[in-house]
């Protein structure tokens, strides 16, 4: 029996989309001789100008002498054409071969660039494919030698193919047969620790510099009256214009407000800012209205629906007391909230309303904008290319998004668990946290959030999970502010998160039989909050109607 490394102990649970590849990897390793090694989920990643590529290898197996065998194994259906084999991804074929190369190319050259090698010695890589499910109809004209494609009708026979491909020929004189030296060098190709602490600091630092273009246009934007309305999707600046505005009307000395629905993100407004006092939720707004007249404003929905029905009476009495208003997450305000704080800038001033129609968690019909300058923006900058694909695969959106982030992700991990059962999600997000964990992500770069409210919500009555503390929401201040408990493991609502962002987003408790608008809302929200990574932990039914629907 071949060596599988990693080691069968040190895997833990393994993400559905995965499973296929690894029981290949354990099957390669039952079958091989002890003198090789089989390494599976072969991580690398490389930066080219403002892009950075990553990618993962299925199989690597090492033979005794030093050579080197790739394998890239592809389940389900391909198409046959022009450019050799291709797989569809976001129905856009890719090529097979072109994928191979350049995982190759990666390897041979990150292996050069170690200190360790000696007198320029190389890597003896040859490949092969896999597809289990697929008869290739030409081989001739797939891209890659006959004899290196294993197809449904000879996939028994996948080990025999293998050691045939070792037996051809020795290895090259000029490639490195070191074998612990090669070992070494896979080895830490699956351990990318390194690796994510980079990449998602470059995700979030791209995001924050490439999301000021929305800014930059906007600022150079003029006219009386200066009504702009922007339909951005998520992550595409609209955050960083609204800082922007408000940073330059303070140095104009103008006055400026930003009304946002989000009570997270006008805390988050009022910290980047430093100015408190311009950044508020809507609700606030009108509590503060309500109490300075004298009114005695007790929690509650009465004293709530009361604050904002005098302040839409009243709104008239604050009108032009801006030069400068922005309103952030237009898509969830009452159309006669929008109408009345409209009139709180002057005739002259700056009225910028941002929203995202494909964000719209509330049943509320939409506010006319007649007359006013519109943008649209389907592009984000903070999610990367993996999460896109998604959204547009499941066609959350009613029109494709496309990704500009500086990373093209990781692969998203997928968890399944029993709808009802308590237990059975807290084990599965657990696991889903304690793989990222592993990967080399931080606590503090994951968040977990719930499709659910949060008062129906099984994990958000949890205080710990994957052995972390959990850091969620357990009151209000008599100000209306949130208090967290003492944790470091984030877990809110996809309601209450919206607005934020992070470098890994455990998306949970999603739990349904059928794809309909107000789910599909909520998983956009949820997973437009990722700038690296993405998972999900769903009911064995609704991880069934995903799959579904990513492979119509």
């Amino acid at each position: 029996m071949a060596e599988l490394i990693p080691h069968p102990e040190l895997v833990g649970p393994v993400p559905a989309n995965k499973r296929e590849e690894y029981k290949t990897a354990t099957w390669l390793a039952q079958a091989l001789p002890p003198t090789y090694k089989v390494f599976h989920s072969v991580h690398w990643a490389t930066q080219n100008c403002d892009k950075t590529f990553l990618g993962e290898i299925d199989f690597i197996v090492l033979s005794p002498l030093g050579r080197l065998l790739l394998i890239e194994q592809k389940n389900g259906g391909l198409q046959e054409g022009k450019q050799g084999l291709t797989k569809l991804y976001s129905s856009k074929p890719k090529s097979v071969i072109v994928q191979m190369n350049r995982s190759l190319e990666n390897l041979l050259v990150a292996f050069e660039a170690r200190s360790d090698v000696r007198n320029h010695e190389q890597l003896d890589i040859d490949m092969l494919v896999y597809c289990p499910d697929y008869v290739v109809q030409n081989k001739a004209a797939a891209g890659i030698p006959v004899n290196r494609i294993v197809d449904q009708h000879n996939s028994i026979v996948l080990p025999n193919v293998i050691l045939d491909v070792f037996n051809e020929r020795p290895p090259h004189k000029e490639a490195c047969q070191d074998i612990n030296l090669i070992s070494d060098f896979l080895g830490n190709r699956l351990r990318i620790r390194y690796d994510i602490g980079f990449l998602g600091q470059l995700a979030k630092s791209a995001y924050i510099e490439q999301g000021a273009g929305l800014s930059e246009w906007v600022s150079k934007m003029h006219g009386v009256p200066f009504r702009l309305l922007i339909d951005a999707t998520a992550g595409s600046g609209k955050t960083q214009l609204a800082l922007d505005e408000l940073r330059t009307a303070h140095q104009n000395g103008l006055s400026a407000l930003y009304v946002c629905f989000n009570r997270n993100l006008a805390v988050d407004m009022k910290t980047a800012t430093g100015l408190a006092s311009a950044c508020t939720t809507f609700h606030e707004m009108a509590r503060v209205v309500y109490e300075s007249k004298g009114f005695l404003y007790q929690a509650g929905t009465t004293a709530f629906q009361a604050s904002v029905d005098y302040f839409l009476d009243h709104a008239h009495e604050l009108a032009g007391s801006f030069d400068v208003l922005v309103i952030d997450e237009a898509q969830d305000f009452e159309a006669a909230w929008l109408q009345a704080l409209f009139k709180l800038c002057t005739p002259e001033g700056r009225l910028i309303a941002l929203m995202d129609s494909n964000q719209r968690l509330y049943e509320r019909e939409p506010c006319d904008f007649e007359g006013w300058i519109r943008i649209d923006h389907p592009v984000s900058n903070r999610c990367p290319r993996v999460v896109t694909d998604i959204i547009n695969q499941l066609e959350l959106v009613d029109a494709p998004i496309g990704s500009r982030s500086a990373v093209e992700g990781l692969d998203t991990l997928l968890e399944t668990y029993t709808a009802g059962d308590a237990t059975s999600l807290a084990s599965a997000t657990s696991a889903v946290v304690a793989h990222l964990l592993k990967e080399g992500h931080t606590a503090d770069e994951i968040v977990v959030l719930t499709l659910r409210g949060a008062e129906s919500s099984a994990l958000l009555k949890l205080d710990e999970l994957a052995q972390h503390r959990v850091k969620k929401i357990v009151g209000r201040t008599a100000e209306g502010d949130f208090i967290f408990s003492d944790g470091d493991l984030v877990v809110d609502t996809v309601f209450r998160f919206k607005g934020r962002s992070a470098n890994c987003v455990v998306l949970s408790e999603i739990d349904f039989h059928e794809l309909n608008e107000n789910t599909k809302r909520r998983l956009f929200v949820g997973m437009t909050r990722a700038r690296l990574r993405l998972a999900l932990v769903c009911t064995t039914e609704a991880a069934e109607v995903l799959s579904q629907k990513i492979n119509e």
